[in-house]
């Protein structure tokens, strides 16, 4: 997994932005940065309780409490849509992925995939991050894959 496929990149930063209001619909936004430096932005609505088992999933895999296997998608329909979502944990390192799914216009969606190795240390950081925002029901969460 050091290499991305073609239609992918190598992830290596992530921020995720809070806006505190409304509670059940709050304004998100997600931007990956990629090898190259390249960001990308997805803004989606957090409904309720979904930051705090964002945290909640991301804290209990990054503990190994839970296993490192599946996805947390995140948008509403005609919004872009953000899955953050781990293949496997091959000691030592996470298998991250994250997705942003842009709307085409057309009706449909372009997916764009980031990919990391992320060590325990790392993903604790974005758990710590992520607690902070989740505390005070607003912020950024700014982590980068490496220390």
């Amino acid at each position: 997994m050091n290499q991305p496929l073609p239609d992918e990149r190598i992830l290596t930063a992530l921020r995720i932005e809070v806006d505190p209001i409304p509670e059940d619909a709050r304004g998100t936004r997600f931007t990956m940065v990629d090898e190259n430096g390249e960001s990308l932005t997805a803004p989606v609505s957090l409904r309720a309780g979904e930051l705090e088992n964002l945290h909640d999933v991301l804290g209990k895999i990054a503990t190994h409490a839970s296993p490192a296997a599946g996805a947390l998608p995140f948008g509403m329909p005609d919004e872009p849509r953000v899955i953050l979502g781990f293949d496997d944990y091959v000691s030592p390192n996470f298998l991250l992925y994250c997705t942003f799914a842009l709307p085409s216009g057309d009706g449909g969606y372009l997916p764009v995939t980031a990919r990391a190795l992320v060590p325990d240390a790392a993903l604790a950081r974005l758990v710590e991050a992520l607690g902070q925002v989740r505390d005070a029901g607003q912020g950024m969460a700014d982590w980068t894959v490496a220390g």
